[in-house]
């Protein structure tokens, strides 16, 4: 599925009315976006993981932050450095 992540539940809702997700997984720059868009994206993630279950797995290249996405309401899961990733990626996972 494609569509705009502000609309993440009206697209499960529309694709997959009934279906558990496993993972969102995200790339998206969460430091470098406009405050309003971060916060309708992971308002729309919050629902859609703990309506559905699974976990948001967040990958980035801060790999510097210590689980950026704990003080928007998520529980920290794991957190793991992938130094053969170039440049060295970190892969953090969390519950809604």
């Amino acid at each position: 599925m494609i569509g705009d992540a502000r609309r993440l539940n009206a697209i499960l809702d529309a694709h997959a009315p009934w279906q558990p997700l496993c993972a969102v997984l995200s790339s998206l720059p969460f430091r470098v976006m406009p405050a309003g868009l971060i916060q309708a994206i992971l308002q729309e993630v919050h629902i859609a993981v703990e309506n559905r279950g699974g976990l948001i797995v967040q990958y980035t290249s801060a790999w510097w932050m210590h689980y950026p996405l704990k003080k928007c309401g998520f529980s920290p899961q794991s957190s793991n450095i992938v130094l053969s990733n170039l440049p060295p990626a970190k892969v953090e996972s969390y519950a809604a």
